[in-house]
Formats: structure tokens, C-alpha cells, sequence
């Protein structure tokens, strides 16, 4: 069994910032699902499209997201640069590319996504 860790980190805008903040803390306080989806409204219908596949492919795999390290950092600008990072099994491989597509289609810029894969002893 693996245990499979994304670290995702991108700057936002500075209107879309106190957005972001929300909807990170939430994550990290284990409010998915319903409270995921309504968090990403703020973002447009493009990114609630985006989401869909992302949740369905977490139902599917009957495993929850772990979030945690949420970090953030105002730059000069009034952007922030965001950095978080998330848990889950091997359903991980195929999430990389469904959060790469909610992260974009949420407008954020400068977006990195690293794969972790730490095999159990």
C-alpha cells in the first residue's frame, strides 16, 4: 500500500485571496464534499465543472483527502502564494491531472503540483 501526497503551490490574486484562505482552512479542517463544492463557487462555473470529476473520482475510490500544511504568503503585489499539501491512496495518479485542471480553471497563476509516492515498509 502506498501513501501518495500531493504538494500543490500557486499565487492568487489579490481579490481572490480571502477565497483561498476559506476554502484551504476548510479543507484542512476536514470539510469536504458539500462544503468543498460550495467553496469553489467564488471561483465561476468553470471550476465548479472542474471539481466534479475531482469528487467523483474520491467517491469512487471510497477514500477521503487528507489535507494539511496549508501555508500562505501576501507578496508585494496584494497576491498570495498558497501551498498546501494532500493525501490519498493510488486514486492519486489520476487526481494529479484533475487537480491541475480545478486549480486552472480557478485562475490561480504559477501553479506547481508535485507527486510524493512513499511505499510502506
Amino acid at each position: 500500500m502506498s501513501e501518495i501526497t500531493l504538494h500543490i503551490a500557486f499565487q492568487a490574486p489579490a481579490a481572490q485571496a480571502e477565497a483561498w484562505q476559506t476554502l484551504l482552512a476548510g479543507l484542512a479542517r476536514d470539510e469536504q464534499g458539500a462544503y468543498f463544492e460550495e467553496r469553489v463557487e467564488p471561483f465561476g462555473a468553470a471550476a465548479e465543472a472542474a471539481l466534479e470529476p475531482l469528487l467523483d473520482l474520491v467517491d469512487d475510490s471510497g477514500a477521503e483527502l487528507e489535507w494539511s500544511d496549508c501555508r500562505s504568503k501576501t507578496l508585494p503585489d496584494g497576491s498570495t502564494r498558497f501551498a498546501i499539501s494532500v493525501m490519498g491512496g493510488s486514486f492519486m495518479y489520476e487526481a494529479q491531472e484533475l487537480f491541475q485542471a480545478l486549480f486552472q480553471a480557478c485562475g490561480v497563476e504559477a501553479l506547481q503540483i508535485r507527486l510524493d509516492d512513499l511505499e510502506d515498509g
